[in-house]
């Protein structure tokens, strides 16, 4: 278990080109949604992180 966190800590440390990225407005920060598939407070609200994301590009 600890090989497979350390794999995907990895993999999320690789830098994604420009190019791969979808043709929306750039920007300098890019927050990735990751599935998970256990249980646990995970699951509280769909809309927290786009609330708080709109909350933030309102507030600055």
């Amino acid at each position: 278990m600890h090989a497979v966190l350390v794999a995907f800590l990895a993999v999320l440390c690789v830098p994604v080109p420009a190019s791969a990225q979808s043709g929306k407005v750039s920007s300098a920060l890019s927050l990735p949604r990751v599935k998970y598939a256990g249980g646990g407070d995970w699951y509280n609200d769909p809309s927290a992180e786009v609330n708080l994301l709109l909350f933030v590009k309102e507030s600055t």
